[in-house]
């Protein structure tokens, strides 16, 4: 009987520590959880940057397309010259036009006028 109630106390004895020991399986599900929710956080950020970088490039593409529809300029239409004269030829209904002899006559009086510095 001496020698059963030693080995049973031994055994507890041995036995103790081990049934004390604290379970890690919580331990390691919460360290998951962290770990899942950090990476779900780097996720939502990574959308999210991805989000503005397409967000910016949209608008420097609108940006480019305006300033280049900005410096497009039409093409003008070249002068008509007539071939028996070797002038140019009259403009088609619509334009203004000054005769060569007005058009001297006001660029000298403004020449006069502008030289006349009081």
């Amino acid at each position: 009987m001496r020698r059963c109630l030693c080995l049973a106390l031994s055994a507890a004895a041995i036995a103790g520590p081990a049934l004390s020991q604290i379970d890690p399986l919580p331990a390691i599900r919460d360290a998951e959880q962290a770990a899942q929710a950090d990476a779900a956080r780097r996720a939502d950020v990574a959308n999210a940057n991805a989000q503005a970088v397409a967000s910016a490039q949209t608008q420097t593409d609108l940006a480019l397309r305006n300033i280049q529809a900005i410096q497009q300029r039409p093409a003008l239409p070249e002068p008509v010259v007539d071939p028996t004269t070797g002038r140019r030829a009259p403009l088609p209904a619509g334009y203004v036009t000054i005769p060569d002899a007005k058009l001297v006559a006001s660029n000298a009086a403004a020449r006069a006028a502008s030289g006349n510095r009081r």
